[in-house]
């Protein structure tokens, strides 16, 4: 199995693939094709955000794919997208699995990322996770963290359809964060990542203040019960 990193590849039968993958699997994000090719005709740190489309493939055929960015501003990454068919979600007979595979090569370039831009990740990679997946997001090191999180309905252009709606998702984040004050930087971070710049929401929609509050209560809950160890 090989992993590509399509992004700055311009068209090509693996981009094909890696669209076709994401049609199947987030047909409720057909916004976000346009994206892709556009990430696809680009490469290397622009500004702050550097992307990934990584491609996992067996003979030449796209078995799961992965879009992840690197947020050089708020030092941490991203990963925005991950899906693998189903026929090749089990273990192999040797290595990690195919989606393991493609989060560990999303980890490595973020991290390289930060590195060639002397801008290191500091808060580490999270991800959105539904709740019928976290105990994959756990066995490849990713914990929740206790945040009210949600996303908004059609991602970065929910302003096209009035006023953003949410949906309740979870933020994993790996192994970066180990104490109260740790994971309150890394939730903060996480949320200016996606809320903010990704998704273009304003800090002062409510939604948005209500997700920040939690991030705050609970850092003051770890305080609280660290006192009271």
């Amino acid at each position: 199995m090989i992993v590509h990193d399509l992004a700055g590849c311009g068209p090509s039968k693996d981009l094909d693939q890696l669209m076709d993958l994401h049609r199947r699997w987030f047909p409720e994000h057909g916004h976000v094709l346009p994206e892709i090719e556009e990430a696809a005709g680009r490469h290397g740190i622009g500004n702050d955000i550097v992307t990934h489309l990584l491609l996992a493939s067996i003979d030449g055929v796209g078995v799961g794919f992965a879009i992840a960015l690197a947020n050089l501003q708020r030092s941490i990454g991203l990963v925005h997208f991950l899906a693998v068919n189903q026929d090749r979600r089990g273990p192999r007979p040797f290595g990690p699995t195919v989606a393991e595979l493609l989060v560990r090569t999303a980890e490595q370039l973020v991290v390289e990322d930060g590195r060639s831009a002397g801008r290191p990740i500091e808060h580490g990679v999270v991800a959105e996770s539904d709740p019928d997946v976290l105990r994959s997001w756990s066995r490849w090191g990713f914990d929740p963290l206790a945040i009210a999180y949600a996303e908004p309905y059609f991602g970065r252009h929910w302003a096209d359809h009035g006023e953003p709606n949410f949906f309740a998702m979870t933020l994993v984040a790996n192994g970066s964060a180990s104490s109260g004050s740790d994971r309150r930087n890394v939730g903060r971070s996480a949320c200016e990542a996606f809320l903010l710049d990704h998704y273009g929401l304003d800090p002062a929609q409510p939604r948005v203040v209500e997700i920040f509050d939690s991030i705050e209560q609970e850092a003051l809950s770890s305080v609280t019960e660290g006192r009271h160890g």
